[in-house]
């Protein structure tokens, strides 16, 4: 049995809500794992360690952020078949279906982002009554829960 934990500020970290919930497979629907449940203040924790390390992200170029994103990506190319088996139990879906179009999209997803990141998204127009334009601008940190 595979136990889960947050990954908080670079490290696992233990929920601080004791309860577990079993992570099934859902091809024999048996528990291959626990993950933590979770609680608000897990969730003040993640988001004060991304507070604290957004000022040194924001601090690189865009170069150096495309970089990190592609190093993303070749780790995932490096462990592909380690990602397809663990998607695979984790979903359900057939080895074939990920191994050739779930991790290659990820693989895919960050090289993309990595070299958006180095486009200017700003635009600028020009009106009789002025110059209107609009700046894009990161929001800052936000908690969100993905699958």
């Amino acid at each position: 049995m595979i136990t889960l934990t947050h990954w908080i500020n670079g490290k696992r970290t233990p929920s601080l809500y004791t309860e577990t919930l079993p992570v099934y497979q859902p091809t024999t629907a048996t528990a291959y794992a626990t993950c933590p449940r979770g609680c608000a203040g897990d969730v003040d924790t993640a988001v004060a360690a991304a507070s604290a390390a957004q000022p040194a992200w924001m601090a690189l170029s865009a170069t150096e952020r495309g970089q990190w994103l592609n190093r993303l990506a070749d780790a995932i190319e490096r462990n592909a078949e380690a990602f397809v088996q663990c998607e695979s139990r984790n979903t359900g879906k057939p080895l074939a279906l990920v191994r050739q179009i779930e991790i290659p999209r990820a693989i895919a997803n960050f090289r993309f982002f990595a070299a958006t990141g180095l486009q200017s998204l700003d635009q600028a127009f020009h009106q009789e009554a002025g110059l209107n334009y609009t700046l894009h601008a990161p929001l800052g940190v936000v908690a969100v829960i993905s699958p």
